[in-house]
């Protein structure tokens, strides 16, 4: 809702800015208390037991989303609309096209090591124009959501397909990752979107506090 506000604010100084207006702002001074949200992410034991049930119960595919999504910090819709020709393995970048962004502009993922090599590894497999596809029809993948719910009733932790990109912002912000690349790489327009991961950054905020003693 702030963000809502905030952008009718600067429209209404904007517009009297720009036409030597003085239209009452409603929006100067509001601003509304917003809930308290803490992401929940997984810890490497909870994500590796994860992959071990997906294993366990033969859906790969499955396996290979949750690593992608964990390791690119995308949103679901990104992965499974990811096309073979958007993805540039010598570059270590795919696109995300604006059409699977929420904020309907393109985006550049980039790779890890671990990415790289399961991507290499369904390239040498690839049945389709997409890296993950619908057997039975060749298109791109619908969803995983019935198969994730299996596994999760083998979990004694919860988890959500979005939870893995909280995963991926909190490990790069344990691993003292500056903030504003992770805001660059989550895709985030604005810092305030990232800066709910930063109480996480355990190691800078105690080096800082042995300064003092």
């Amino acid at each position: 809702v702030n963000r809502e506000i905030s952008f009718a604010r600067a429209a209404i100084n904007c517009v009297n800015t720009d036409h030597e207006l003085q239209l009452y702002n409603a929006f100067c001074h509001s601003k509304f208390a917003e809930n308290d949200v803490i992401p929940h992410f997984l810890t490497v034991e909870q994500y590796n037991e994860l992959l071990k049930q997906c294993l366990r119960l033969g859906y790969y595919d499955l396996h290979d989303f949750i690593v992608l999504l964990t390791m690119t910090g995308c949103r679901p819709v990104a992965i499974k609309n990811l096309a073979w020709s958007d993805l540039h393995l010598d570059k270590r970048f795919f696109i995300v096209r604006n059409c699977w962004s929420k904020n309907k502009r393109m985006m550049y993922k980039y790779l890890n090591d671990t990415a790289i090599e399961l991507l290499h590894q369904r390239q040498q497999n690839r049945l389709g124009d997409y890296v993950f596809i619908n057997h039975k029809t060749g298109k791109a993948i619908g969803s995983y959501q019935k198969i994730f719910d299996k596994v999760k009733k083998h979990l004694d932790f919860k988890v959500t397909f979005y939870d893995l990109r909280h995963t991926y912002a909190s490990w790069l912000v344990q691993g003292s990752v500056s903030i504003y690349t992770v805001k660059e790489l989550l895709g985030h327009r604005d810092i305030a979107s990232t800066m709910r991961y930063a109480h996480l950054d355990y190691a800078t905020y105690c080096n800082a506090l042995a300064k003092i003693g």
